[in-house]
């Protein structure tokens, strides 16, 4: 049940309706009966694998509050189940396969696990510095941990930003309409960009046809866009969702593709979990305290790290050495502005096939194919293509979206100052998913993480 499916926006009706027609904790129980029910629709044993961990993160938090003398000792076991249950799912099976044992823990990995287990350990760790006083309500700390319409794909939240926003909910209009502003743009994302690129990027990084050096490249420059469109798409309706209940959810992105250099990209690019890392691994490194040698170390250990979070695959580890490697590379090289500016987006990009690619030698036959001859195909960009609809229109959409993420701010303010054209554009957005969207619409990318 994902967020582009009649099923969920069936269940997400339903438990809007009902959530403003109870008051005091039945409003809090009611959210919390609902995203049980919505990842016991995935697979119902989950739901026990992650209540359980849940409970842990709670006692934990609550002995952490109470006891001086065993603190560290519970800050440990929260993090340490957390992590042990993230690796028996995700890695486990990775790693057995590296010294040539075939097993795994199962085909499929709990939903939202990833952003149960950051979100879990950012918990303890506020609790045990003293930045976030321990939730005694175990209700209110269930609705933190399993919120339905952020945790599948995030944003990752603090405890600190979002436990206070639980309280009682009374309907306000203006919640429903941003919110269904929100919603209707991250639907436009999703449905009209993203999944329109993805017939072009799809066939070239899936393997069974050979495409030319042009054909790779736009290929490539597709899925640069539509991992964006996508990811961007989900956070803007997990945002859009938990306004209408009356939830104010961080962003994760502030136009990226707009950043001068990798280092400003990674300021920008999903920053929940940029931030996360940040505050709970690179800072208690040392952070940029440390002497050259040793911040390197870090900063590769920090991205290895966000790599391999997406999942068990060497791409990924590539991948995020490959930025790690880039920000080192950044600092002692000391590049000027106006060459970052011209580079990070291509750089971006090339880190791009590591992340789409099946495995390192695929994405090695990217770039081979990429540095080979370069010559139109024959009948044109469209023949390599006949089914993936006019390339035309997609890179259309695509700069719509570009720019619209580039001027955000002039925008918004334009449209709160001119009703007629905001209203003109919720009809255009409406028209667009109704008679542009492709027919078949992918899961979410960040699904699978």
């Amino acid at each position: 049940m994902h967020f582009i499916s009649l099923e969920y926006w069936l269940f997400f009706a339903a438990t809007f309706v009902v959530y403003y027609l109870l008051r005091g904790t039945r409003q809090l129980r009611w959210v919390v009966l609902c995203s049980v029910v919505f990842y016991a629709l995935y697979k119902p044993a989950y739901v026990g694998i992650l209540a359980a961990q849940l409970a842990i993160d709670y006692a934990a938090g609550m002995a952490i509050a109470r006891s001086s003398t065993y603190k560290k000792a519970w800050l440990l076991a929260s993090i340490g189940s957390n992590l042990a249950l993230l690796f028996a799912f995700k890695y486990l099976g990775w790693a057995l396969g590296l010294v040539g044992i075939d097993f795994a823990l199962a085909a499929t990995v709990p939903l939202g696990l990833s952003f149960h287990t950051f979100q879990g350990i950012a918990y303890t760790i506020d609790v045990y510095k003293g930045r976030f006083v321990a939730e005694r309500n175990f209700w209110r700390f269930s609705q933190y941990i399993f919120f339905f319409p952020q945790l599948v794909a995030g944003p990752i939240e603090r405890p600190g930003h979002f436990m206070p926003q639980i309280t009682f909910k009374p309907f306000l209009p203006l919640n429903l309409i941003a919110g269904g502003r929100l919603v209707l743009w991250g639907l436009v994302q999703k449905m009209v960009v993203a999944d329109r690129l993805a017939l072009l990027a799809d066939p070239v990084f899936s393997g069974h046809q050979t495409y030319s050096a042009f054909g790779t490249l736009l290929g490539v420059l597709a899925f640069t866009v539509q991992i964006f469109a996508d990811f961007s798409g989900y956070t803007d309706i997990a945002r859009g969702c938990a306004r209408m209940l009356g939830y104010t959810l961080i962003d994760n992105f502030a136009n990226p593709y707009g950043a001068t250099s990798i280092t400003d990209f990674w300021r920008r690019w999903h920053m929940s979990l940029s931030s996360w890392f940040r505050d709970y691994v690179y800072i208690p490194l040392g952070g940029n305290k440390l002497p050259l040698a040793g911040w390197a170390a870090a900063i590769l250990l920090v991205f290895a790290l966000s790599g391999l979070w997406h999942g068990a695959q060497t791409t990924f580890l590539v991948w995020g050495l490959y930025h790690g490697l880039l920000l080192i590379i950044e600092r002692v090289a000391k590049p000027s502005r106006a060459v970052t500016q011209w580079l990070t987006l291509p750089l971006v990009a090339i880190g791009w096939v590591f992340f789409r690619a099946a495995d390192l030698p695929f994405a090695l036959h990217i770039f081979s194919t990429l540095g080979g001859p370069w010559h139109m195909p024959q009948g044109g960009a469209g023949a390599e293509f006949a089914a993936a609809g006019n390339i035309g229109l997609a890179g259309f959409f695509a700069l719509f979206f570009l720019l619209a993420h580039g001027y955000k701010n002039q925008v918004s303010y334009w449209l709160k100052q001119a009703p007629l054209a905001r209203w003109a554009l919720y009809f255009l957005a409406i028209a667009l998913i109704l008679f542009f969207s492709p027919v078949a619409n992918p899961a979410f990318i960040y699904f699978q993480f």
